[in-house]
């Protein structure tokens, strides 16, 4: 059906409805801050695939790598949500931060460049359990398969090569579980590192307005006992 003259790049995709199938691509001020509704997304998708293949007879091939991309590319985008919102922190305590989003895809990288921002944090947020054992393990495993978030997506690397071993067999229920298992400990993570910044700005804005009318900041800072 045809809508008329274009009006931007995306109207090739666009119907006249505007209705269940419209998707808003970026709604939010900063863009990075939709991270996390990417990954979201992702692993709905990744899980709603498990679902449906756990239903069905017969072989996964087909859905099954879908679901091994999907999933790894959920750990990627919570991997780089958590470094953004964990820089995002920093910088509302007045520390400047390395470049958050780095060009590449590595997980363990990923992993690696989180650990010296929230171990620059004023005060560690309770909650995050991000370097657990499971998490660095799951990652390390993935990544020993997929190293470069071509490998479930391509049957050859980028240099023509195999992307796999002939005849190799990954259970895809047994990476979703892990994986899974992953994610909620991440999407932990983003949840307080979130709050933290929500909590931050609200004590920032209420510090300014306090200034403006010649208030006592140390009384907003105090100690309920003091």
């Amino acid at each position: 059906m045809a809508l008329g003259p274009r009006l931007s790049r995306y109207d090739a995709f666009r119907s006249r409805s505007h209705g269940q199938g419209s998707l808003v691509l970026h709604w939010r001020r900063d863009p990075a801050d939709d991270l996390i509704t990417y990954a979201v997304a992702y692993k709905n998708a990744a899980q709603e695939l498990v679902g449906s293949l756990s239903r069905a007879a017969g072989s996964p091939d087909g859905r099954g790598y879908a679901i091994l991309f999907l999933y790894r590319h959920a750990i990627e985008l919570y991997l780089k949500t958590v470094l953004y919102r964990a820089a995002k922190l920093l910088q509302l305590h007045g520390r400047m931060t390395e470049p958050w989003l780095r060009a590449h895809h590595s997980l363990p990288k990923l992993l690696a460049a989180v650990r010296p921002v929230l171990d620059s944090l004023p005060r560690k947020p309770a909650g995050i359990t991000l370097l657990a054992e499971t998490v660095e393990e799951l990652i390390n495993d993935v990544n020993a398969i997929d190293s470069g978030s071509y490998c479930f997506r391509y049957p050859i690397t980028p240099t023509g090569e195999a992307s796999h071993d002939r005849g190799a067999v990954v259970d895809v229920f047994v990476f979703a579980e892990r994986v899974d298992a992953a994610l909620d400990e991440l999407i932990c993570a983003c949840i307080v590192l979130e709050e933290e910044c929500t909590a931050s700005v609200a004590l920032r804005q209420t510090v300014e307005s306090c200034l403006a009318e010649g208030g006592d900041v140390a009384q907003l800072t105090a100690a309920p006992d003091e």
